[in-house]
């Protein structure tokens, strides 16, 4: 089919308040609010906010970062999730990629690459020329009953929790962030011991320390954390909660925390807090789909995540002289990934 027949158009949005205004009509992650997307930005990464229209009338919204990846990659556009819809169609989203294909190309962009977090629907991209790719996310329905969706071991490790003299608090500023940083550094060490691997807690593309502290500023990020009796935090979540949509981005846990329970005693009191405060859902973020996440899955199924499996899409490279990479990409794909020759092409083109 010609997705040009639906007659769509992109439009570029130059101010970021002006094209969120009308955001929460659509179907958006909360990867494209430009609260995130300013916060991701820096000095070769510029961030970009696009309309879908059709006759003048918007009918998605996309927004991501114009990245500069030097003159060996080029330009390329990457976006932390799909277009927002405000109906969810496959015709229209397959549409606004094509359409998107067509402005890149316009563009000199060397490649489109389409995340999917926080994505909120589960569409597969049609489109010529696009990869799709895919992972799982868990989604706790927050206007359900709460208690009724947790495990027996959840509940279990809540009650254990309660024994002790802990506080459950939350902070939207910056006061956090030294609890938050230190326990996502012990939590990396101790799984990275464990799993005798590397562990990048910073798992998106621009996130660090210096994003997060500008993602508090602008309103979206919010700390909720346990203490001690002795006042120390011993777990800590740092979230992105924005017109009744959250997500959990990290989390930071004591050496001692898991023997007491508390990453549960914190996952409930912040779940009854989002819902008495009227968010929708929580989504508690993603986790490998084999054996390697195996206890990551268990531990969100038990706290009532329900897995939804999600698309995002890449493009090949678009525009010469970056072209002549594409042998690299299409061998990554046909390899197994955990092949160390992947992980170096990966490296070496993405």
């Amino acid at each position: 089919m010609d997705y040009n027949n639906l007659g769509i158009e992109i439009v570029e949005v130059y101010n970021p308040e002006e094209w969120m205004a009308n955001l929460p009509d659509f179907n958006f992650s909360l990867f494209i609010t430009s609260h995130w997307v300013m916060s991701m930005s820096n000095e070769t990464d510029a961030p970009i906010f696009l309309d879908f229209t059709i006759n003048k009338k918007t009918v998605a919204k996309l927004s991501g970062l114009i990245c500069n990846r030097g003159k060996f990659k080029g330009k390329q556009l990457y976006c932390y999730a799909g277009p927002a819809l405000k109906e969810i169609n496959q015709t229209l989203y397959d549409g606004c990629f094509e359409k998107l294909l067509e402005y890149a190309r316009e563009k000199r962009l060397s490649r489109i690459i389409i995340g999917s977090y926080d994505q909120q629907n589960l569409l597969k991209v049609k489109t010529r020329k696009f990869f799709a790719s895919s992972r799982n996310e868990y989604v706790v329905d927050l206007t359900q009953d709460l208690n009724s969706n947790y495990s027996k071991g959840f509940k279990k490790n809540i009650q254990k929790a309660e024994t002790y003299d802990l506080q459950y608090c939350e902070d939207s500023s910056d006061k956090k962030f030294h609890d938050l940083f230190n326990l996502i550094e012990t939590t990396r060490k101790r799984k990275a011991k464990k799993y005798k691997s590397s562990y990048n807690p910073f798992y998106l593309s621009n996130l660090n320390k210096e994003s997060i502290k500008r993602l508090t500023q602008t309103g979206i990020g919010n700390t909720h954390y346990v203490n001690d009796s002795d006042g120390n935090a011993q777990c800590v979540v740092y979230n992105l909660e924005f017109n009744g949509k959250s997500y959990g981005l990290l989390m930071g846990t004591s050496k001692t925390a898991y023997n007491y329970g508390i990453p549960s005693f914190l996952d409930n009191s912040m779940l009854k807090q989002l819902k008495h405060r009227g968010f929708s859902y929580y989504n508690v973020g993603g986790a490998p789909d084999d054996s390697s996440g195996y206890n990551l899955q268990k531990y969100k199924k038990s706290m009532g995540g329900i897995k939804h499996h999600v698309y995002g899409a890449t493009t090949n490279f678009l525009v010469s002289p970056q072209k002549v990479l594409n042998p690299l990409l299409t061998l990554s794909r046909m390899l197994p990934t955990n092949n160390f020759l992947v992980k170096f092409l990966k490296r070496l083109v993405h």
